[in-house]
């Protein structure tokens, strides 16, 4: 498990489920729904970023397997 897959099955979606539910099952009041809300959104777009972030990794992983470790010899030297 790579370090953005625990962050993201670790601790952003299970606070995500959390805040979820809490959001489901009432709250005192329409700000702290908005604030709630809010939290979700922040957090979900997080892991929309962070799943990016994994797939360009994999992409540069896969081209410099390919290239045999070239790419980042050459990218040291520049």
């Amino acid at each position: 498990m790579t370090d953005i897959e625990y962050i993201l099955k670790k601790i952003i979606q299970p606070k995500i489920k959390l805040l979820t539910d809490i959001a489901i099952g009432g709250v005192d009041t329409f700000d702290k729904y908005l604030y709630i809300v809010g939290q979700i959104k922040s957090l979900t777009d997080l892991q929309q970023e962070l799943t990016n972030l994994q797939k360009k990794q994999e992409l540069y992983d896969e081209d410099e397997d390919k290239d045999g470790g070239s790419t980042k010899a050459s990218r040291s030297t520049s």
